[in-house]
């Protein structure tokens, strides 16, 4: 059901943009990182590092454009639980998890070097670790989240920060995270266009 979800999410995009009047079109590759934090009520989440790779593809139509990208994401973060003594210790909780993720950004373009983006972003859950044990079964496997941020373009280069958060939670309290357990992060990417025509 989770990859009939994205399939169908796929086949939407690729209809909105048949039916679009195209005045360009672009296509090229993208990595970075991801900036992971936990959100939780009762615990102290730290930032952690995950990698971003993948392609876009970015179609004009009058003054706006839409870009898909398909990339993989490492995800994830790391939380500490207050020790209640005498009984129950401090604990450090390490989450690390994999995602096949494609955001659908509708934008803008500023003097044609600046670009403005937001729009859903659907992640497809590959794998998830905690402290090193498989806990994929007990994740959602796929979560809806959105992205929103700017880019900049300098001939065949870009640059990306975005902002990207969870619409849907992607664990659950079985993991010993809080049922609420949601993810914000900063993603920051670099590109490089391979084609470009009509832009």
């Amino acid at each position: 059901m989770k990859k009939i979800k994205l399939v169908i999410a796929a086949a939407c995009v690729l209809i909105s943009f048949n039916s679009m009047a195209l005045a360009g079109f672009e296509f090229g590759a993208k990595g970075g990182l991801n900036l992971n934090k936990l959100n939780a009520s009762g615990v102290t989440s730290d930032t952690r590092m995950g990698p971003v790779a993948g392609l876009w593809v970015r179609l004009h139509a009058v003054s706006f454009f839409v870009q898909a990208d398909l990339v993989y994401a490492g995800r994830g973060g790391q939380f500490s639980t207050p020790a209640v003594p005498p009984l129950i210790a401090a604990k450090t909780v390490k989450l690390t998890s994999g995602y096949l993720e494609m955001p659908v950004m509708v934008g803008k373009r500023f003097f044609k070097v600046l670009r403005l983006n937001a729009g859903p972003n659907f992640q497809y859950l590959l794998s998830a670790k905690q402290d090193g044990k498989d806990v994929k079964s007990g994740m959602n496997g796929f979560v809806i989240g959105y992205q929103a941020g700017l880019g900049v373009d300098i001939s065949k280069f870009g640059a990306d920060v975005r902002y990207d958060g969870n619409l849907s939670k992607f664990t659950s309290s079985s993991l010993g995270y809080p049922s609420s357990t949601r993810a914000s992060v900063i993603q920051v990417t670099f590109s490089y266009r391979f084609v470009n025509k009509g832009v």
